[in-house]
């Protein structure tokens, strides 16, 4: 289908990404978009979304659905109505994405059909496209430190959330780091939710003083260690560079590994092992 929608997008042999980017130019002018927070229900409208529906205690973000046996019919946008707002406009844009699809490979997307993971990443690089544009981004990024107050300032210029600018950011090559998403457990320490950029590994703080800080001042930068247990008497550290900020009950971690001079590293990431 990917294939199908590339070669029918830009021609034979064309990239997918490159034909849902161009389709997404398009889009944008003929709604002319010219602020940095599109309006997503006319550009909505301009794809065929005509009805849009906000669902309570619902376990997904969002849904489309076709109205009718083909394209100019319509479809209907179902969304999670108790989500934050960035999640929201994310899925509206990610939705929205998938018209496409419908509209250049319809012989398979108005049949049943088990869902594509190439084609709700292509949606999601899509989203990201629309909603935090290429040459803006970069444009911003200059005028700016690498922070995690410059990171909550982007994301609220483009009306997304920290962890999708994180994201966009490290795609485009503009930051590398990782950033680390910790919430407040029930008996008052932090546990490792999320980790935007890196491989899952559940980290925790050599020096619970340092994440106890940084809850208790809101904001916190400095170095320190991490360290996780890889099974009984052998622990893996590593030493970062943080940059922490409290939101509610979640504290934000952009984080850079150290090497052994004290110079950051990026990738690829190494690893100290140690004997308990």
């Amino acid at each position: 289908m990917i294939e199908l929608f590339a070669d029918r997008v830009g021609g034979p042999g064309s990239d997918a990404k490159s034909a849902l980017r161009g389709l997404l130019i398009d889009l944008r002018r003929t709604v002319r978009w010219t602020g940095k927070s599109p309006q997503l229900e006319r550009a909505q409208l301009a794809t065929g979304i005509y009805c849009t529906e906000y669902r309570v205690g619902w376990d997904r973000d969002g849904s489309l659905e076709p109205l009718g046996t083909a394209f100019d019919e319509g479809f209907k946008l179902t969304l999670n109505a108790r989500a934050p707002k960035s999640r929201v406009r994310f899925t509206q844009a990610h939705e929205l994405c998938h018209t496409f699809f419908y509209q250049y490979v319809p012989e398979i997307k108005f049949r049943p059909h088990i869902e594509n993971a190439a084609e709700e990443h292509l949606c999601n690089f899509g989203a990201a496209e629309l909603l935090m544009p290429e040459h803006s981004l970069k444009k911003q990024v200059k005028q700016l430190p690498r922070s995690i107050h410059s990171l909550f300032r982007l994301a609220a210029f483009y009306s997304v959330s920290p962890e999708a600018m994180m994201s966009r950011l490290r795609s485009l090559r503009l930051w590398h780091g990782e950033l680390h998403i910790w919430q407040r457990a029930t008996n008052g320490g932090l546990v490792l939710d999320r980790i935007i950029g890196g491989k899952w590994i559940p980290w925790k703080w050599y020096d619970s003083a340092v994440p106890a800080a940084a809850w208790l001042k809101g904001q916190l930068s400095g170095h320190t260690d991490m360290e996780f247990e890889v099974h009984a008497g052998c622990k893996q550290f590593k030493s970062i560079s943080f940059d922490a900020k409290r939101e509610g009950s979640t504290l934000f971690v952009l984080s850079r590994v150290m090497g052994s001079n004290d110079c950051e590293k990026t990738l690829p990431l190494s690893w100290a092992i140690k004997a308990s």
